[in-house]
């Protein structure tokens, strides 16, 4: 089962996403902004985390910048879900969405 981290400050998107992940058999773990999540890695990385960008406290970029700072060798490939599409993430070298796989 793939394990996934959702980071986003818009509780809505992130129940959506959730749920929808949810009821294709993901655990699904919920943080509101990069702080959060950097606690929540801090014990275990998921298999698959989709970032915000744009958030209060820790944006996604920070996020992110603080990942690579730490060196976490698991984190090795990023997706990019556009703020005005459908939740469907898009993959490829610069983006937004970390995949640990």
């Amino acid at each position: 089962m793939t394990d996934v981290l959702i980071v986003e400050d818009d509780s809505d998107i992130r129940n959506l996403l959730g749920d929808q992940l949810q009821d294709k058999g993901c655990p699904v773990w919920r943080a509101s902004n990069g702080e959060n999540a950097l606690r929540r890695l801090s014990d275990e990385i998921p298999d698959l985390i989709f970032i915000d960008i744009m958030m209060p406290v820790m944006d996604g970029i920070g996020l992110i910048s603080e990942l690579q700072k730490a060196g976490e060798p698991r984190i090795s490939r990023w997706c990019y879900l556009p703020p005005s599409a459908p939740p469907m993430p898009r993959c490829g070298p610069s983006s937004w969405v970390l995949s640990t796989a």
